[in-house]
């Protein structure tokens, strides 16, 4: 069977994905965004929140990009 919807896989089946990674919303400079913590001093993100389409198309936020972990905690 083929499931068609705009919502992301995490949101339609949670049981599959939250064994396998733990992922977290936080503000980046003023963005929402989702994020994974990779074990050690960094997050990855992994998907932008936000519906401000000008947010799309800063550099600093964009998926896979790194965030070092202890530049959350001063924010």
């Amino acid at each position: 069977m083929t499931l068609y919807t705009i919502m992301p896989h995490e949101h339609v089946h949670p049981h599959q994905h939250e064994a396998l990674t733990a992922y977290f919303e936080i503000m980046y400079n003023g963005i929402p965004v989702m994020v994974e913590h990779d074990g050690g001093t960094m997050l990855r993100i992994d998907r932008i929140l936000s519906t401000d389409p000008a947010h799309f198309l800063q550099e600093s936020v964009q998926p896979g990009q790194s965030i070092p972990l202890f530049e959350m905690l001063n924010n």
